[in-house]
């Protein structure tokens, strides 16, 4: 007999399990009560919320540039993305409730599924087409494929699986001399490689990535002795750090530095939820920084977006012309906005609207409050999902959710950040409402992994 949840949902299903906990100071027992059944309803609500909105905004964004760019077809990108939107629909709505194709059957695949991701981000520099002076597309008849995007998916999967099998190697507590005679040694020597390339730009650019092979030859000379002296290092820091190095060189090499940024803060974001300790962690996320913004500047067009960053008016005719628009557009929707389909912005004043600057036309037709709105929406998004996460029946499944909200969430603040001239500019799109069809299809399909886990959800009572 079906039963109803705590949450609204409809449970077909209800397993309870019984432990006796404190025996001796309480006798009360802590029943964990799984139940199976409908999808969290809040959550859903939200996805589709999103999605309607972007996928509104897209044709209010794009007609003017595509009535211009494509024989007067002014619903261009709008047919394409509501296309996009119910075949993401379609693989999302069969993930969430599909017996055979749940985060079980992930599980299985997670390390296959991130070594084909990868191979595929490595064949776009051969195969792949030139866009703007990177390559970072396969052309698929009319159709684009950006491999990075199924990367970032890969990559919690993996990481996910990665941690719950090693959680107590993770944790384990190493001898002290071993920070000092190896780990240590090869951050130091990693962050003084970034220093030198931040310091001398494209003179050494290889100064980096040498004495990053110098400082893991430091450490795969002691591996063996590390396994049992240093184990949350070569458990819970190793692993991830080979992964994103090699994840991070192809991102490099196309060039995607917004994309390698993500990479890297899923990466640690994994690191975190997954119990590294955090004396390694930080470390590692100083001298990845260093890393990052050392990279960065050794590209011509990412040293040259820094300058544009600090005064986008000084450098119009030298990249800054785009986020100079969008502060524009920002400013002229005021509190209240100039009205849905009334931007002046879009008429070919802000380079393809449609794509990673879609926010500022959302901010200059619904004005302050419905950025607000947007905002909250995407924040009651995240709380609805880390809830799903917490609540999830494992600790592979409650890893795999966190990851995945995570990840929305750190596009959403980057995108907006870029928008509002926060931080550079680095091409990194708005979930829901930025135009790519592949990308939204493989966001669609990671919301019906959330959706499927929530079916599976876990709930302490007392009795």
């Amino acid at each position: 007999m079906n039963k109803v949840g705590a949450d609204g949902n409809e449970r077909e299903n209800t397993r309870v399990t019984q432990t006796n906990k404190h025996r001796r100071t309480s006798p009360k027992r802590r029943i964990v009560v799984q139940l199976v059944g409908g999808v969290d309803r809040p959550f859903l609500v939200a996805v589709i919320l999103l999605l309607c909105l972007g996928t509104v905004m897209v044709f209010s964004a794009s007609y003017p540039y595509a009535n211009a760019n494509f024989k007067g077809d002014s619903y261009h990108f709008a047919k394409r993305q509501i296309m996009f939107a119910l075949a993401g629909l379609a693989v999302m709505a069969f993930v969430a409730r599909s017996k055979i194709f749940d985060y079980h059957f992930l599980r299985k695949i997670a390390f296959p599924a991130l070594v084909v991701s990868v191979i595929l981000l490595a064949g776009v520099l051969v195969f792949g087409v030139n866009l703007s002076g990177a390559k970072r597309w396969y052309k698929l008849g009319p159709l684009t494929l950006q491999p990075s995007e199924i990367v970032k998916f890969t990559l919690v999967l993996f990481f996910a699986d990665y941690a719950d099998k090693h959680a107590a190697d993770i944790r384990k507590r190493g001898e002290v001399k071993a920070i000092f005679s190896t780990v240590l040694p090869f951050l130091l020597i990693a962050g003084m490689g970034a220093g030198m390339m931040l310091l001398f730009k494209n003179r050494i650019i290889g100064a980096f990535f040498a004495a990053i092979i110098l400082g893991m030859a430091l450490v795969f000379m002691r591996i063996k002795d590390m396994k049992n002296t240093a184990p949350a290092f070569y458990y819970g820091i190793l692993p991830y750090m080979i992964v994103l190095v090699v994840v991070g060189a192809l991102m490099y090499l196309q060039p995607h530095m917004s994309g390698l940024i993500i990479m890297a803060g899923i990466t640690f974001a994994m690191m975190f939820m997954g119990g590294t300790n955090l004396f390694y962690l930080v470390g590692g996320a100083g001298v990845g920084a260093i890393g990052l913004f050392a990279l960065a500047m050794s590209k011509g067009h990412s040293s040259s977006r820094i300058q544009v960053w600090k005064d986008p008016f000084a450098y119009l005719l030298k990249g800054g012309w785009q986020p100079a628009q969008s502060l524009y557009a920002i400013g002229s929707g005021g509190f209240w906005g100039v009205g849905f389909g009334n931007s002046r912005q879009k008429h070919l004043y802000l380079p393809e609207p449609q794509n990673d600057y879609i926010f500022s036309i959302w901010c200059e037709e619904m004005g302050f409050i419905g950025a607000m709105l947007v905002i909250c929406i995407f924040l009651f998004f995240i709380y609805r999902g880390i809830l799903i996460g917490l609540r999830a029946p494992d600790r592979f499944s409650s890893l795999l959710v966190i990851g995945i909200i995570m990840h929305v969430g750190l596009q959403m603040v980057l995108n907006i950040a870029v928008v509002t001239n926060s931080l550079p500019s680095t091409g990194i799109s708005l979930p829901f409402f930025s135009y790519g069809g592949t990308s939204l299809m493989i966001l669609l399909a990671e919301m019906g992994v959330v959706l499927s886990v929530s079916r599976f959800s876990s709930v302490e009572k007392s009795k």
